[in-house]
């Protein structure tokens, strides 16, 4: 899947399960209870964590873990039912949670706790970015089934760092993040509207691998071009060859982007909190004409938040930065 492509995927998922192995290996020593049965449970989660929960996932569905309604805000519906697949990792915490009071060594035991806590928290977040991710891609496609003539939706996306021949993931330590979500840029934004002949509605910044498969999808096509020309044995060292490698692809074009610095405006601080704000409108009408409206998205499942509710913040015109 995507465990050597993409962290979250990696270390949410794949890195995450096996921590989960590991701990099953020690309770079992500690405790001479067998986990074999346990282990094939934890093997069948993660095949379908993998393959089929987004698959599942619904916009109102009767199993309220599968229930896209209920994980993003609240669901007035009823949920009946309940999806054996999907609570599978939650009965194996609840078994290993049974078995752990076997353990006579108090440290033992509440580090092997510890690490189950641990585990399952890793777990949710992965639970919530696969939901978000389908969520984000339902909407993309909601919104090219109503575009209107004249409209346009552009995605863009940054290879965050790349080591010619070296690997294919992402090194996350070097996020161009900050590059396209930061306030300078939000500001521009809101210039736009008053400038141009276009009107900009919304910008979603959305956490890797949400919403961006297309590009992903580029990306790893590129790396593995990178690859194999280098593993036949030519010659990789210069941003022109790669420009040129690149554009022996199809449907692929490549340009240096020349970057002015002395051009680069005044610095205009940051607003408050604004890595948390993922969502911005930028209304051309109203109190808040020429500005942002920001809202803040969040996920739940099983009642656990990875962003701490849903909030909203809004940004009023002013002469000195829109």
């Amino acid at each position: 899947m995507l465990a050597g492509l993409f962290n979250l995927c990696h270390d949410y998922g794949h890195s995450n399960y096996e921590k989960l192995f590991g701990l099953l290996n020690d309770v079992q020593q500690a405790t001479a209870v067998s986990m074999k049965e346990t282990k094939a449970k934890v093997l069948k989660s993660q095949q379908y964590m993998k393959t089929q929960f987004t698959k599942h996932a619904e916009r109102h569905s009767p199993c309220l873990e599968l229930c896209m309604s209920h994980a993003f805000g609240s669901c007035s519906e009823s949920h009946p039912s309940c999806f054996p697949d999907v609570v599978r990792l939650l009965e194996v915490e609840k078994y290993v949670k049974e078995t752990l009071p076997r353990i006579a060594n108090a440290a033992e035991h509440d580090q092997l706790m510890e690490d189950l806590q641990d585990v399952m928290n890793t777990h949710t977040q992965y639970v919530s970015h696969l939901l978000r991710t389908k969520h984000q891609g339902d909407y993309y496609k909601f919104i090219l089934a109503n575009l209107q003539p004249g409209d346009a939706v552009v995605i863009v996306d940054y290879k965050m760092k790349l080591e010619l021949g070296v690997r294919l993931r992402e090194i996350r330590g070097t996020d161009n993040g900050p590059h396209y979500h930061n306030t300078a840029f939000l500001l521009y934004l809101c210039k736009v509207n008053l400038t141009f002949n276009l009107t900009l509605v919304e910008y979603n910044n959305f956490k890797a691998g949400e919403g961006k498969s297309m590009l992903d999808t580029h990306f790893v096509h590129i790396s593995h071009k990178i690859v194999h020309w280098v593993r036949v044995g030519d010659n990789l060292e210069t941003g022109n060859q790669l420009g040129e490698l690149i554009g022996l692809m199809t449907n692929v074009k490549c340009r240096k982007l020349q970057i002015n610095r002395s051009k680069a405006p005044d610095k205009v601080g940051t607003l408050k909190d604004i890595s948390l704000y993922r969502s911005f409108q930028l209304p051309t009408s109203g109190t808040y004409s020429g500005g942002l409206i920001a809202r803040i998205p969040f996920c739940s499942w099983q009642g656990a938040e990875e962003d701490q509710g849903a909030d909203s913040s809004s940004v009023q015109p002013h002469p000195s930065n829109c």
